[in-house]
């Protein structure tokens, strides 16, 4: 009866923390640099609307004639404000991404809930969440990746809600919309085994693959050239300027030590042996840091929902901190992963996501594409990129303390 009691007050608080961050969330978006209430700033949407015209007029994505660098599950937010309102494609996007942005708030408070986190607790560790339109700026409603976001907040919560087949299924459609979340998978699989059985890890994994070959086989039968071509290109990516390997080129460069070449790829990337060499070297900490983190929780053997929630934040941080790309809206990746840490590092995981994003807007908002120009940004994003290490760094000896007491 008491556990009960407990339980509905940890949910009943939870859902009042939620009413409050949507409000503050709801605000941050209508006073952000391009933000619900104005058209400046507009970001990727032009492109996104390109997407969905084609798919209006009758091409098929990844098709003849139809380029797509986005994996299939990104269409639906591509083509739903094309067939809602074509001359208002931009207000309507933004008015999706604020719908997916709230529902974040809402599924990080259900997860806080779980966690049976006071009200109190609740809200300020919202409060990032709840701000980041406003902390991240334009990126966050003028790019896809709130759509992404949603998805993986809601795998996670139906995996520590014991709903298996559901987190398998809800994960699935996150990687097929934006691929990092991939990386939650060993995560995912560990605690399924750990909390349910193998039995249950069975169904969740046929669950996982039915879900992408639904997703995928429309496009791998019509038009298997051109969505492998898409995996391909962005496989092969140069190391884009603004990621953790950059820094290291960049700071040499400002200390007389390198010299600098970048060039319009994908993205502003940097050009040479040394940006290869780095790009190839990050990918490869990249893989052994996530295994490094799976094989962390697995030692722990803690069947709890808050290693299992730090674990899989963990290798997000891992994936974005190692990776050879970091463009800005992958922030919008970290903001409700940050609130999962556990209470006694909450504040600090707090702190360094609200830095993350205050430091993405530099390059762009303040410092004139400074990158490019070697300016003071480059401190600053530098700084940035260690925050998301720092966090990977947190997350991961959490689970560490956990293996020592196991």
């Amino acid at each position: 009866m008491a556990v009960a009691l407990t339980r509905a007050r940890s949910w009943s608080g939870s859902w009042h923390a939620a009413g409050g961050a949507v409000v503050l969330f709801l605000l941050a978006a209508l006073l952000a640099r391009g933000g619900l209430l104005t058209a400046h700033h507009p970001g990727d949407v032009g492109h996104y609307e390109t997407f969905g015209r084609r798919v209006r007029d009758g091409l098929f994505p990844y098709g003849a004639g139809f380029y797509l660098e986005y994996p299939p599950f990104a269409l639906p937010v591509f083509v739903l404000p094309e067939l809602l309102s074509p001359a208002h494609y931009l207000a309507v996007f933004k008015a999706l991404m604020t719908l997916c942005g709230i529902g974040t708030v809402v599924t990080t408070a259900a997860i806080l809930a779980r966690l049976r986190v006071r009200e109190r607790t609740a809200f300020l560790v919202l409060l990032p969440v709840a701000f980041a339109p406003l902390l991240l700026g334009s990126t966050y409603l003028n790019r896809y990746d709130p759509w992404a976001a949603l998805l993986t907040s809601l795998s996670l919560l139906a995996f520590v809600s014991g709903r298996a087949r559901s987190g398998a299924v809800l994960l699935a459609l996150a990687i097929a919309a934006k691929t990092y979340p991939v990386v939650i998978v060993p995560v995912a699989a560990i605690w399924v085994f750990r909390s349910e059985g193998l039995r249950r890890l069975r169904g969740a994994t046929v669950a996982f693959a039915a879900t992408l070959v639904v997703v995928y086989a429309p496009f791998v039968i019509r038009a298997f050239g051109g969505l492998g071509n898409s995996y391909y290109t962005q496989a092969k990516r140069s190391l884009q300027i603004e990621s953790s390997g950059a820094s290291i080129l960049l700071i040499a460069d400002k200390l007389g030590l390198y010299s600098v070449h970048w060039f319009r790829g994908l993205s502003v990337d940097l050009r040479g042996a040394a940006p290869d060499a780095i790009g190839t070297f990050t990918s490869v900490l990249l893989v052994v840091a996530v295994l490094a983190v799976a094989w962390l929780y697995y030692r722990s053997g803690d069947a709890s929902p808050q290693s299992f929630l730090v674990a899989s934040a963990a290798v997000v941080f891992a994936f974005v901190g190692f990776n050879k790309v970091f463009s800005q809206q992958y922030a919008v990746w970290l903001v409700p992963l940050a609130a999962l840490a556990p209470l006694s590092r909450v504040l600090a995981a707090s702190v360094l996501v609200t830095g993350v994003l205050v430091a993405t807007n530099v390059d762009t908002v303040w410092g004139d594409w400074g990158l490019r120009n070697g300016d003071w940004t480059v401190w600053v994003v530098a700084a940035r990129n260690v925050g998301v290490l720092a966090l990977l760094v947190l997350f991961a000896r959490h689970l560490r303390a956990r293996e020592v007491a196991a």
